[in-house]
């Protein structure tokens, strides 16, 4: 769990932390798919890794 989270008193608090959290791991996860997309296309789609 995140430290702030952690330190968090008011489960109000608690809940919006961790729907922020989750909110930004799942952009994250978008935003690494989008940037492999991207650099597939940038080479041609033969790219060997």
């Amino acid at each position: 769990m995140n430290e702030l989270t952690e330190k968090s008193t008011d489960e109000g608090e608690r809940a919006l932390l961790l729907a922020t959290l989750q909110t930004i791991e799942e952009q994250d996860h978008r935003l690494t798919l989008a940037a492999g997309e991207l650099d597939g296309r940038a080479w041609g789609g033969k790219r060997s890794n």
